[in-house]
């Protein structure tokens, strides 16, 4: 009886616990940006200092970033995302008691198939634990991929724990790793031209 007891308070402990996994909040594509960040060093909180004066801007252009990254890029789609789910392969599983703490720092993985007028293409992509996820079903968007080796994580651990040695196994996946990799369609003449310029050509 005590033993049943346990397992149903446990379940009604993890019950009540905050799941890692990311909040969705759709967010439509972002045009690239020229940001400007103003940070506040220790000195500037004197009392005396020209808080303004004093201040560290830097300017980020991303279209920049956006370039490089459309040129190192294994592939482009335009499409819409038809299916998103949570993959739990990748994952490194957090135990019950890690997530009490909240100290589960690991990444949550999405598999998400793009389907263009003529083609489709899995995706997958990695958000923080608790954090927020911006794609959603039905998004268009410029997809650029890059091919990443990215082990199994969730069935690795699985056979540590069970006392099984050996290498774990790797996959060869069309990643998206930046907000970058995804660009709103009304971009789509500027990404196929810089694409086209290391003579790559997107995916129809």
């Amino acid at each position: 009886m005590r033993g049943w007891l346990a397992v149903v308070g446990l379940a009604l402990v993890a019950g009540c616990i905050k799941s890692p996994t990311p909040t969705l909040v759709p967010i439509p594509a972002q045009e690239p940006q020229m940001r400007t960040q103003v940070s506040k060093p220790y000195p500037c909180r004197r009392a005396g200092v020209d808080y303004e004066a004093c201040a560290d801007t830097t300017h980020t252009d991303e279209w920049k970033i956006a370039t490089e990254r459309i040129k190192s890029a294994d592939g482009i789609i335009l499409g819409t995302i038809a299916k998103l789910d949570e993959d739990w392969t990748y994952d490194d599983p957090c135990g019950l008691v890690t997530i009490l703490m909240k100290n589960c720092n690991g990444t949550v993985t999405y598999s998400l198939k793009v389907k263009s007028d003529s083609s489709e293409q899995w995706l997958w992509t990695f958000v923080l634990a608790y954090g927020t996820f911006g794609l959603w079903r039905g998004q268009p968007a410029i997809f650029v991929w890059h091919d990443l080796y990215i082990p199994r994580l969730f069935e690795c651990k699985q056979r540590l724990a069970g006392g099984a040695g050996g290498m774990c196994a790797v996959d060869k996946l069309q990643t998206l790793t930046s907000d970058l990799d995804v660009l709103p369609l009304a971009d789509s003449t500027r990404v196929d031209s810089i694409f086209a310029s290391v003579g790559k050509r997107r995916k129809p």
